[in-house]
């Protein structure tokens, strides 16, 4: 039998690579920003983000999974639509099980991804 540090000695590389989970983050944000701003009854990202008070370049970005969200942007986010973190996260997750059939619910990741030691 195997001893713990030679599963991870094996276990060397990365599930994902941290780009792929950057990008597969910011996507899924994304998603559920347009999907909230939306449900406030907004069509366009420029009027949202101008009766907000928010950079409409840098809202594009965050919609569109094209910039690193900042704690600071992403609070308030959550507070013009009164969410909490947790909510917020939560909201994640079912996008991104909504976006991906293959989603292996039990380990959080796309089953036909697994990898063996």
């Amino acid at each position: 039998m195997a001893a713990k540090n030679d599963i991870v000695k094996h276990n060397k590389q990365p599930f994902l690579s941290e780009e792929h989970i950057l990008e597969d983050f910011k996507t899924s944000v994304g998603s559920v920003i347009i999907r909230l701003r939306k449900t406030k009854g907004y069509s366009s990202h420029e009027s949202f983000a101008q009766e907000y008070d928010l950079p409409r370049m840098q809202y594009w970005r965050v919609e569109r999974g094209k910039t690193n969200l900042t704690v600071r942007t992403l609070a308030k986010l959550l507070h013009i639509h009164q969410l909490t973190m947790i909510a917020f996260m939560l909201l994640v997750i079912e996008e991104r099980k909504a976006g991906n059939p293959n989603y292996n619910k039990k380990q959080g990741r796309k089953a036909n991804q697994c990898k063996t030691p």
